[in-house]
């Protein structure tokens, strides 16, 4: 996620506490706490989401 310019996101990832010494690395979500990739995914869907709804002059309700 280190490419994903997202502040939110971003910041998701500062407060991610050290994994401890002797944790697995996860096959699919390395360190990250489960739910972390859902989170980042809905973020990243509301932030394309209102983008197009103001390029196409939708209003959001």
């Amino acid at each position: 996620y280190c490419d994903i310019q997202c502040e939110e996101i971003q910041e998701m990832l500062r407060k991610l506490p050290d994994p401890r010494p002797g944790t697995k690395c996860h096959e699919k979500r390395g360190w990250l706490p489960v739910g972390f990739s859902d989170q980042c995914r809905e973020i990243i869907n509301k932030q394309v989401k209102a983008v197009l709804r103001r390029k196409m002059n939708i209003p959001e309700n």
